[in-house]
């Protein structure tokens, strides 16, 4: 809590030791460090008469550092702090030199102890303030220029994510129209490198704050995406009372069938979760039949497509489901939607082990799994994985299908699906070589 700085450590010591103290453990101490009163406050203290002494670039530079909870390389605090970065860098160091700041051994990120960025909050507020509207700026830039769907340039926004989470507060504390551009931007983004419980945070309060803006067609499609992470992680109720919300959103926004489409997906969604196949299938031909209305050969039709054919197979109408998922794959592969080639052959490799086709279900993901590696959605990564695992298993290839295996495991694990995390585990058993029996 107090980075290491000599004098508040030795002021903590202090109130270990003071007569009628409150303070008799590490946790009491530390409690008080960030409730003390005005006529004993350690940062008043430590910190009150230095304010007075730094120079405008060492308060720039702090207040820069106020908005981050890791620590930050120098060229992103020379940004915020509006200075060259050997200015900045002289700053930092005469900074970390006064047990200000900490420094890596390298000298080439810092981080500002949580009780000092409070006490600058409160005493600098306009520095923080100015800081923290930079920040923002440059974020929305950023997830403006290099997301949506432009697959090749996440890896920028993966590069710069710690600068991005330091800005989200004040985007959305923002005005909401740029907060919902923002939300649009970096959908894809947070939804293929499995930032799920980001992403669920974000949307949520962008709802909030549409609904409060009186927004109401960006608040369905904020309850959407949260209904749509839900799905992703098993959570059938979550999903439907999502739905419900959207297509509330949307009906008082009067929006059109495109969105009228959109919410009954996502019930079909929630139901087919619940296994509820036949109201399942019926909001999904609903959808459908929205959807191709408005355009029969789209991405839209294509999901709703997958859709009525993931229904079908469940109930063991394989027949029925691989027409549709391959007229599902046919528009995808037409429009050039790589993500919708990835997911329509991942589901016809899934098809194929219902199948018993081992071969088959190999070769449909292999290919599946080289387009989703494009895109860099990772659930359908790891899907790939899982497949091609359990073919090359079941076809006598353990050790081949062992590295997939443990690949699928690790990438449920990080996203926490637990449905699909209990077969990855069952398939590691499958492919993990028998005990000896010595």
């Amino acid at each position: 809590m107090t980075g290491g700085n000599p004098l508040l450590l030795r002021w903590t010591i202090g109130q270990l030791g003071r007569s009628a103290s409150q303070c008799r453990t590490v946790a009491e101490a530390c409690t008080y460090l960030q409730n003390a009163p005005p006529d004993n406050d350690p940062l008043e203290y430590i910190f009150g008469d230095l304010l007075d002494t730094f120079a405008p670039s060492e308060t720039a530079v702090l207040a820069a550092l106020t908005h981050f909870a890791e620590p930050a390389p120098v060229k992103w605090i020379a940004d915020l702090a509006s200075l060259a970065e050997r200015q900045a860098v002289t700053a930092l160091d005469d900074l970390t030199d006064r047990a200000l700041l900490v420094a890596d051994p390298d000298g080439k990120s810092f981080y500002l102890p949580p009780l000092a960025a409070k006490f600058l909050r409160d005493k600098r507020p306009e520095a923080v303030s100015q800081a923290g509207d930079r920040l923002a700026e440059r974020a929305y830039a950023l997830a403006l220029e290099n997301g949506y769907r432009n697959y090749e340039r996440f890896p920028l926004l993966e590069a710069e994510w710690s600068a991005l989470t330091a800005a989200l507060p004040h985007l959305v504390q923002g005005d909401n129209t740029r907060l919902q551009k923002l939300c649009a931007a970096l959908e894809d983004f947070l939804n293929f490198s499995g930032r799920w419980d980001e992403r669920l945070s974000l949307e949520r309060q962008a709802e909030e704050k549409a609904v409060a803006a009186n927004d109401l067609s960006n608040a369905g499609w904020r309850a959407y995406r949260v209904g749509w992470v839900s799905y992703l992680r098993g959570q059938s109720a979550e999903v439907l009372a999502s739905a419900a919300r959207a297509e509330d959103h949307w009906k008082r926004a009067n929006a059109g069938p495109f969105e009228q489409a959109t919410a009954i997906r996502l019930r079909g969604v929630g139901l087919e979760l619940e296994r509820n196949c036949p109201a399942a299938g019926e909001a999904y031909q609903q959808s459908l039949d929205l959807f191709r209305t408005i355009n029969p050969n789209s991405a839209n039709v294509a999901m709703a497509l997958n859709d009525l054919a993931s229904v079908a197979r469940l109930s063991h109408d394989y027949a029925t489901a691989e027409r549709d998922y391959r007229e599902a794959l046919k528009i995808a592969n037409k429009i050039g939607e790589r993500e919708g080639v990835a997911t329509g052959t991942a589901n016809l490799a899934g098809l194929a082990l219902d199948r018993g086709d081992w071969s088959g279900a190999e070769q449909l993901a292999g290919e599946a799994l080289v387009v989703a590696e494009e895109v860099g959605r990772q659930e359908l990564i790891g899907h790939n994985c899982r497949f091609l695992a359990q073919a090359m298993t079941r076809q006598g290839r353990r050790s081949e299908g062992l590295p997939y295996a443990r690949r699928a495991l690790a990438i449920y694990t990080r996203l926490r699906m637990p449905n699909d995390l209990a077969d990855a585990q069952t398939t590691l058993k499958e492919c993990e070589p028998p005990p000896d029996p010595k």
